[in-house]
């Protein structure tokens, strides 16, 4: 029998969700407001994103994998705790 992932397992609603909040964002602002954001929340993560990101030819388009990964996981797991509490 297999664990249960360490991580949220993301559904395909999430993902629609996280594109819909990428579409409403113009130009770099979902990066920069998720790196601020994470920069005070998780400030190792937005670090990293942000450090790794600067070692790559494509800058922008690692930071913006790095933070729409974060979200999905972010997301889902806030939608997990949500079910757990309001059971429906």
């Amino acid at each position: 029998m297999s664990e249960k992932p360490l991580l949220p397992v993301v559904s395909e609603d999430i993902g629609y969700a996280i594109q819909k909040e990428l579409l409403e964002k113009p130009g770099n602002m979902y990066v920069v407001d998720i790196l601020t954001r994470l920069g005070e929340e998780n400030p190792k993560v937005a670090n990293f994103i942000s450090s790794f990101a600067m070692t790559t030819r494509d800058q922008l388009g690692t930071a913006y994998m790095g933070v729409l990964v974060y979200r999905l996981l972010e997301s889902q797991a806030a939608a997990d705790k949500m079910k757990r509490e309001f059971p429906i």
